[in-house]
């Protein structure tokens, strides 16, 4: 299977599983998850990233499971300079 294929699949699975896209460091720096740390992510959350008809399922089951996602809005809360 195509990279083309799977990579919008992996991305949307793990926004499904409550990967996000960034995190800040202890000292404010934004970093930003690459697709192969995703991916890595989810391997170890034992989702299977290779096969598209597999995403397809486990990304429909957790969409089922969690609407709204796993963090629902919360995780695009937006940082503010104190």
């Amino acid at each position: 299977m195509s990279a083309e294929t799977l990579n919008p699949l992996i991305e949307r699975l793990a926004r499904a599983r409550g990967i996000g896209d960034a995190y800040h460091t202890y000292q404010g720096e934004l970093k930003h998850f690459s697709l192969a740390t995703k991916t890595a992510i989810l391997r170890a959350m034992h989702c299977r990233v290779d096969d598209a008809a597999l995403l397809e399922a486990q990304i429909r089951e957790s969409e089922a499971a969690h609407p709204v996602g796993l963090v629902g809005g919360i995780g695009e809360r937006r940082r503010t300079p104190r």
